[in-house]
């Protein structure tokens, strides 16, 4: 290339247009336009057409590696398409938060909600509902340390937070609530590192990082996600950590778990005691029972009105009403902007005193805020009262919270209100009559509208349905004279300030509020919403901005400014095109539609959107391929049947959608059960969780069965085993009840044989008393631990196989007997039955010997009873003992106990204690087996002596020479050997000296070899010292060598990158 600065003029490439290499491109574009492929199309299969031969096969092997590596990576995308029954609008997706105790989790619950809500919160009890986005609503709640409330929040939960202690490490906690999750349809999880503040170092910490994100990897899958809470300062975490992880929560995708989309169920989130005051009914054990209503969102599948439901740690119990109540944390309307404002953040927490509001099991308490709450400035109480009156409280389900049997203004009327002590008494009358008269003379509102200085009164037909709170502010001295005056000068359902508001702004209504701050104003304070469409005043409106004023346009005063005439001229031009709609042109015979411009450019977006999507399936589901056409099928027939599903209750009035298909999933609703144990009550704690799950018709208590399931031991259980007939605690569906299994094993030729304890590291299967549920539901099994011994405590785990009512599991019985009588082959055994009929019933088994003879039962005898005649392979001998094997039914006991941990007072509901079993019961009591058949003693076995083998004389003249038996003839002993050696006096004595000195010589010895011992002891650890020595120096001058190598090859590398990367310049500048 040439430079431009030094005057050189680039040429223009000129194309060919004649010669052969242009008569051979024309060529090809004829060709191309015939098979139908432009030059201007860049896509794969144009140049698959255009060059054939550079996509040719070119290797068979790695043809057939991309080929199977396409089906692999084509066949993880496909997922079994499944039938959204989401409502439009869905409920809250529960989040909660799991861990160890002193991990964090309270604190972190505090952080979320103050990110999403904008608001500190001190103390948070029981489920806190929040608007996290647009169409998203988020309901964070705190698991106590108990197994029964992990197992319940692990089936309703639809997000996970594991927070794990970094400077600790995995507790038993975090792994009994992954293997609880895993069993009851694994939500999506999430881990939190929290105290990395602990660690000083930072390769420490970096290292530690790495050791617990591949440990949870291992736990849940390769690639879960894991945050990191790296500091705690002033008593919570970083605004920026929160914040993002608080982001990741908000736009998280759940998949749907196959027991939720068939069960319908709530976590409630109030209770309410409505049982009457007289008259209860009395149960059996004596105390009375009590009613109670549950509130909370419904998820799931719709649910009937005549049903039944699982309260998980009560029971089973019928519904007696359910009723849909107005969303307490509804989502915003559809607006244009993408953040939240502040007004609709809005925060749900009935246990936790928010909003000056505290719900308890049988009241509702209204906190007052005492003398020193309260503000003088007149902008603090201003804000309070737009928060308060944008806040959606419905008055009938404060009502019906606080359980009161009149509203507000009758009370009043019938008791009258005095707000000092020595006061006078305000009676509802007095008011009444002051507002009758204000109606004849209402000449001086417009007058009086600067003097007003809040809305905070309200006519009477609004106290019926508008709550209101209370608010202890010191009112001025003249209240008394204001109080009558402002309510005869109070029009009926319109108020001064929404009237100021709406045609001088929020401003005006600022500077006049500054001025004078009015005791009425303080003292009652109306928390409402406005209705959809009208403003607090009760006009009509679309929208705040100045394009639209409505009726505020009626007045001069109204804002407006130097162009606005104009503008609004235009404004009523657009109108008028609007109203006058599609018409005719008669004389022409022309239609001519009206345009709406949004609406078309709302259009132009769908639309593009859907190309956009369109082309996005074509290249990811690659449909129109043969081979995904199966699945493309199945795939737009579950999306036909959504659509199908959602269109069928269009336009159906809500009654009757009610009637046909019961209360659906995000609602609000209210259920009343009655039969509950009062002790549910009196023991009631805000803090932990209650889920409501329904029971279909198969699954109710009154369906008990025998269910077969297939469990395996947990390798990590602390008493290793399981024994049949002991009792165990079950999480079966929504239920956690106890009984007694009975474990069993399926041989090769189909007999179910009982096993008396579960094997290691192996599946067996379990028969257990149970409501009957579904194939394919997790199982669950614990038993009770101590809180003092802190040891694993899920016992099993397993599947469902079967539900049945009967049983057929049996056990292996050995019945022995001896023989009385022997006749060659055939033997009488007694002691084995005790009947002739049983006899018959065993005639023709099977029967074996200790010495292994096999037999078989032929037929009764008449004395004794129970003997039997039999037939054997050899002849026995008195000494045998005959047995038969046999398979005797075993009886599974039938016990069904719900675990009711609820009804336990405070701080014992984790000690829920049940049927013991024979260990415990023996450990408590120290009683040993008293059956002697069931020691353990040792065995004595007598080796019989078998008499010689005697062959007859006929036979062994038959046999030849070598098989013959050898006659030795007996020899006499020796004669000499018999004889008594008597020696000399001499020869004793020399017999003792050589003893002697052999004595001597045998000492010497034992003392010469221990010497030697110490001495090769102590010659092996010098020698052992100095290869030790040798080695470590020997290890070091190999590292320092090692390290001087790595270094040479490391800056011979470094030195190929330069020249390489030289080279690739010098090319670059020649090109």
């Amino acid at each position: 290339m040439g430079d431009n600065n030094d005057g050189d003029i680039q040429k223009q490439h000129r194309p060919r247009h004649s010669g052969r290499k242009a008569e051979r491109k024309k060529n090809k574009s004829r060709e191309d336009d015939k098979e139908g492929v432009s030059n201007r199309d860049n896509s794969l299969a144009a140049r698959k057409l255009r060059n054939p031969k550079a996509f040719a096969v070119q290797s068979h092997e790695k043809q057939a590696r991309y080929f199977r590596r396409r089906l692999d990576v084509e066949t993880n995308r496909h997922r079994v398409p499944v039938i959204d029954r989401t409502s439009v609008e869905p409920p809250p997706y529960i989040v909660g938060v799991f861990g160890p105790p002193r991990v964090g989790k309270s604190t972190l619950v505090r952080a979320l909600v103050k990110d999403a809500a904008h608001q500190r919160v001190s103390n948070l009890v029981g489920p806190v509902t929040l608007v996290t986005a647009k169409k998203r609503r988020i309901t964070y709640i705190e698991c106590p340390n108990d197994i029964n409330c992990m197992i319940d929040l692990a089936k309703v939960v639809d997000l996970a937070l594991l927070l794990i202690d970094a400077s600790f490490g995995f507790e038993m906690e975090t792994f009994e609530f992954i293997n609880i999750a895993q069993v009851h349809g694994l939500p999506k999880v999430m881990g939190v590192l929290t105290h990395l503040d602990s660690f000083k170092d930072n390769k420490a910490l970096k290292n530690t990082k790495k050791r617990l994100k591949h440990r949870f990897w291992t736990e849940i899958y390769a690639g879960a996600k894991l945050f990191y809470l790296s500091k705690f300062v002033h008593g919570s975490y970083l605004n920026n950590e929160v914040h993002n992880l608080a982001r990741f929560v908000s736009v998280i995708k759940f998949h749907p778990l196959s027991w939720r989309q068939t069960h319908s169920y709530l976590l409630a989130d109030r209770m309410e005691n409505v049982t009457p005051r007289s008259g209860p009914d009395v149960t059996p054990r004596g105390s009375p029972d009590a009613s109670v209503c549950l509130y909370g969102y419904l998820r799931g599948t719709p649910l009937p009105r005549d049903s039944w439901v699982h309260v998980a740690g009560l029971g089973d119990f019928p519904v007696s009403e359910v009723t849909s109540l107005p969303d307490p944390c509804p989502l915003p309307g559809e607006q244009k902007k993408r953040a939240l404002s502040f007004r609709e953040r809005v925060i749900y927490a009935p246990f936790s005193g928010l909003g000056g509001v505290v719900y308890d099991k049988d009241a509702v308490y209204i906190e007052l805020g005492g003398s020193h709450s309260h503000r003088g400035e007149r902008e603090g109480v201003d804000g309070e009262l737009d928060r308060l009156l944008d806040r959606q409280e419905d008055s009938d389900m404060k009502l019906s919270m606080a359980g009161a049997v009149a509203t507000m203004d009758k009370k009043m009327a019938a008791t009258g209100l005095q707000i000092f002590a020595n006061g006078k008494i305000i009676q509802q009358g007095h008011l009444e009559e002051e507002v009758a008269d204000s109606d004849e003379s209402n000449e001086d509102v417009n007058e009086d509208v600067d003097e007003d200085s809040s809305d905070d009164v309200v006519s009477d037909d609004d106290v019926d349905s508008v709550p209101f709170r209370l608010r202890n502010s010191p009112p001025p001295t003249d209240w008394r004279d204001k109080f009558s005056s402002k309510s005869s000068r109070k029009p009926s359902g319109v108020t001064a300030a929404g009237l100021t508001r709406l045609i001088y702004g929020d401003s005006q209504l600022v500077e006049d509020n500054e001025d004078e701050v009015n005791a009425v104003g303080g003292l009652f304070r109306v928390a409402r919403r406005p209705v959809e469409g009208l403003d607090s005043s009760g006009f009509p409106y679309r929208d705040r901005d100045r394009s639209d004023l409505g009726a505020a346009g009626c007045f001069v005063a109204a804002g407006w400014g130097e162009d606005d005439a104009e503008m609004r001229l235009n404004e009523d031009a657009e109108d008028s095109d609007e109203v006058m709609g599609d018409f005719e042109d008669l004389e022409t015979g022309e239609v001519h539609e009206a345009v709406d411009e949004e609406e078309d450019e709302r259009a132009k977006r769908l639309k593009k959107k859907l190309e956009l999507k369109e082309d996005f399936d074509k290249n990811y589901d690659n449909r129109g391929d043969p081979d995904s056409k199966f699945y493309d099928e199945l795939k737009a027939d579950v999306e036909e049947q959504t659509r199908r599903n959602r269109d069928a209750f269009i336009g159906v009035d809500e009654s009757l959608r009610v009637e046909l298909e019961g209360f659906r999933a995000g609602l609000y609703v209210r259920l009343e059960l009655r039969g509950v144990p009062s002790e549910f009550v009196r023991h009631w704690e805000g803090g932990w969780p209650v889920v409501v799950g329904e029971l279909p018709v198969g699954e109710r208590s009154g369906s008990l069965g025998v269910v077969h399931a297939r469990v395996k031991l947990h390798r990590w259980y602390a008493r290793r085993t399981l024994r049949s007939r002991d009792p165990v605690i079950v999480s079966l569906g929504w239920r956690r009840f106890q009984t007694i299994p009975l474990y069993y094993t399926v041989d090769h030729n189909g007999r179910n044989r009982m096993l008396k304890y579960t094997p290691q590291h192996l599946h067996c299967h379990a028969a257990l008393t149970a409501p009957l549920t579904p194939p394919g539901a997790g199982v669950l099994v614990t038993q009770p631990v101590p809180w003092n011994q802190r040891n694993f405590r899920i016992a099993a785990t397993g599947v469902i196989l079967e539900q049945n009512k009967t049983v057929d599991v049996v056990k292996k019985l050995k019945l022995t007997g001896v023989p009385f009588k022997i006749f060659k082959n055939t033997a009488f055994i007694k002691g084995m039955f005790n009947s002739s009929l049983e006899v018959a019933r065993f005639q023709g088994a099977v029967i074996k010997s200790v010495s292994g003879l096999r037999g078989q039962i032929k037929r009764a005898v008449r004395a004794p009873d129970g003997a039997f005649r039999a037939t054997f392979e050899d002849k026995l001998v008195l000494s045998d003992i005959v047995f038969v094997t046999t398979w005797f039914p075993v009886e599974l006991p039938s016990l069904y106990l719900v675990v009711a941990s609820l009804c336990l007072p405070a701080g014992e509901k984790g000690d829920w204690k049940g049927m013991r079993t024979v260990g415990e019961l023996r450990g408590e009591q120290g009683a040993a087996p008293v059956d002697r058949n069931s020691w353990y003693r040792p065995v004595e076995r007598v080796v019989p002596k078998f008499p010689p083998l005697r062959i007859p004389k006929q036979l062994d003249k038959s046999l030849p020479y070598r098989s013959k038996a050898k006659q030795l003839k007996r020899k006499d002993k020796n004669v000499d050997s018999l004889k008594a050696v008597v020696r000399e006096p001499k020869d004793r004595s020399i017999n003792r000296l050589l003893s002697a000195l052999g004595s001597i010589t045998t000492n010497k010895d034992i003392k010469v070899e221990n010497k030697q011992a110490i001495k090769d002891k102590i010659y092996k650890k010098n020698k052992e010292r100095i290869e030790n020595k040798s080695l470590r120096k020997y290890k070091a001058r190999r590292k320092s060598l090692f390290k001087v190598l790595g270094q040479m090859e490391n800056a011979e590398k470094q030195r190929l990158n330069r020249e390489t990367s030289g080279s690739r310049g010098k090319g670059a500048r020649r090109k």
